[in-house]
Formats: structure tokens, C-alpha cells, sequence
């Protein structure tokens, strides 16, 4: 619940400074009506991949790379910043009107805590001493969205600073870097 409250409260720093209520929308359905990027000028993604009910988003091939299909978009006024593997990204925008918009596709995400990633090809392996859990449960990731979203629009994070203390907040007994996402089953 202290999760809506904050988002029913939310602010954020206009161009000029200026602290103002902040609207975050959070959607399952298409399209999105991104206003766009804030470095470049290119229009952004207005659906999910495309997909195959009961399929996985996340595909290992062959050759062991990770493909992820994009089954969840996460935008804000506040700069995006680098990614997990320190690539910096453009800044994907909300919807004109909102200064935050998450959309995460209907499906059901499974979440592994307890997992290290071993190598540059995405391979996991379970931490000696840890208990892993496995939740799939879809609230968890919206929660992790959502509040995501709402310390990159209203505090200003970065993606990293963001992830970081959403992971800290909702799994404070793990290492940020032992939770995994690994699959999510399109509905």
C-alpha cells in the first residue's frame, strides 16, 4: 500500500527547477504513445515484440546468448543513464502529459534470487550457502517497475541508481546482484 501512496503523491523538478505533481501511468495494453527520446529523434517502440502465447521472452540460442523480447518499457523524464552492462541509453519519454509510464505485458515473470550470472554469455549458477527463491508472482514485478519508475522520475536516478535501490528495498536480505530475471511466459 505504501506503494501507491507514494505514487498518488509523486513529484518531480520541472525544466526550471520547479517542484510539481507528477503523473506515472501504468499500462498492459498497446500502444503506448511513448512522446519520444530525450537525446535523439527517432520514434520509439509503440508495441511489444512480437510474440506467441505460452512462448518465454527470454531465448537462449545456440551459441548461449540471451535474446530478451521486449515484454516491459520503463519511461521517464529523468535521464536514463547506463545499463546493466554499462552501455549508455537514450532516455525513452512518457506519454505527453505524464512524467512517468510504465507498461509490462500481460505474462508471468519468474524472478530468481540466489543466482549469480558466471560469464559474458548469460549463464547462472546457484550461490553456495544461499537457499535460492523463485517467486512468479506478477505483483512483484510491477512493484519493482513502479517503484523503479518513481525514484527515477520524482528523485532523479539513473536507471542503475534506481534498480539498485528498488532491488535493496523489496529483497533487502540479497546481494542486488544474486536477482535475476530469467523468464517471463507471454499470456
Amino acid at each position: 500500500m505504501q506503494l501507491i501512496s507514494d505514487l498518488s503523491q509523486a513529484t518531480y523538478k520541472d525544466d526550471n527547477g520547479e517542484i510539481k505533481s507528477a503523473k506515472i501511468l501504468y499500462q498492459t495494453e498497446e500502444p503506448f504513445d511513448f512522446s519520444g527520446y530525450k537525446e535523439i529523434d527517432a520514434k520509439p517502440h509503440n508495441a511489444y515484440s512480437k510474440h506467441t502465447k505460452g512462448s518465454d521472452a527470454v531465448v537462449i540460442d545456440r551459441l548461449r546468448r540471451t535474446h530478451v523480447q521486449a515484454f516491459s518499457y520503463n519511461a521517464s523524464v529523468t535521464t536514463y543513464g547506463k545499463d546493466n552492462s554499462g552501455k549508455t541509453q537514450n532516455t525513452l519519454l512518457p506519454k505527453e502529459g505524464f512524467q512517468g509510464q510504465v507498461a509490462i505485458a500481460p505474462g508471468t515473470p519468474t524472478i530468481f534470487l540466489g543466482y549469480r550470472e558466471v560469464n559474458e554469455i548469460h549463464e547462472f549458477e546457484q550461490i553456495k550457502g544461499q537457499e535460492p527463491v523463485i517467486t512468479n508472482k506478477r505483483k512483484d514485478l510491477i512493484k519493482h517497475e513502479l517503484r523503479e519508475n518513481l525514484y527515477r522520475t520524482q528523485e532523479g536516478k539513473s536507471y542503475i541508481e534506481a534498480h539498485t535501490l528498488t532491488n535493496k528495498q523489496y529483497f533487502p536480505n540479497w546481494n542486488v546482484n544474486d536477482i535475476k530475471l530469467l523468464k517471463f511466459i507471454w499470456k
